[in-house]
């Protein structure tokens, strides 16, 4: 039997990378991730020349070293491969500095290869756009991610995306998901179906 095609985001649903700990050295703060209820971290960084500043800090840093993993999305994941056709399919244009991006692109790829030595590095889809592709299940952070052909949506619950309401995610043909126990508890049940 073929497996199911199961494309996973990373930031956000694996881990949170690094760019808060880097905006908090920049600016001597002491931000938490949950602190935060939209998408763009950098709006704290006030005025466009101080977010210039701080971009440009960004060209010289591996936003991947200092990662903190969602808990247990690595154990989980390595468990799923046994049954789903996992691609890993995470952004890495960088919006601020889309002609600097390659580096970002590298550092990604990177961290995949070290953490998920288990995933076949020909399934990472490092890219910008989303919409694009077609799978029997896809977990992002953001739900204009899963607008793709997908049949099973599912949105990790984050920092930016927890005022989105049941009804709005219904509308999209969107599972709402809290934690990796949750993904494994509703993928495994589609297993058994």
């Amino acid at each position: 039997m073929e497996k199911m095609k199961l494309l996973i985001d990373v930031d956000e649903v694996i881990c949170h990378p690094g760019l808060l700990p880097a905006m908090n050295r920049f600016m001597g703060t002491n931000y938490k991730i949950n602190d935060f209820t939209t998408y763009y971290l950098d709006d704290i960084l006030g005025d466009d020349e101080n977010k210039q500043r701080f971009y440009d800090t960004l060209q010289d840093m591996d936003l991947y070293e200092e990662v903190e993993f969602i808990p247990d999305a690595v154990e989980t994941i390595r468990e799923l491969n046994d049954y789903f056709d996992i691609y890993i399919c995470s952004s890495c244009a960088m919006f601020c500095c889309l002609d600097k991006s390659a580096r970002f692109f590298a550092d990604k790829y990177n961290f995949l290869i070290k953490n998920f030595p288990f995933l076949n590095p020909e399934k990472f889809i490092l890219t910008g756009v989303k919409n694009i592709f077609k799978a029997d299940i896809q977990i992002d952070d953001k739900a204009s991610h899963l607008m793709g052909d997908i049949k099973h949506r599912l949105m990790m619950t984050a920092y930016h995306n927890r005022e989105i309401t049941d009804e709005e995610l219904n509308d999209k043909n969107i599972k709402r998901v809290d934690s990796w126990s949750d993904i494994r508890e509703y993928l495994m049940g589609l297993l058994n179906k």
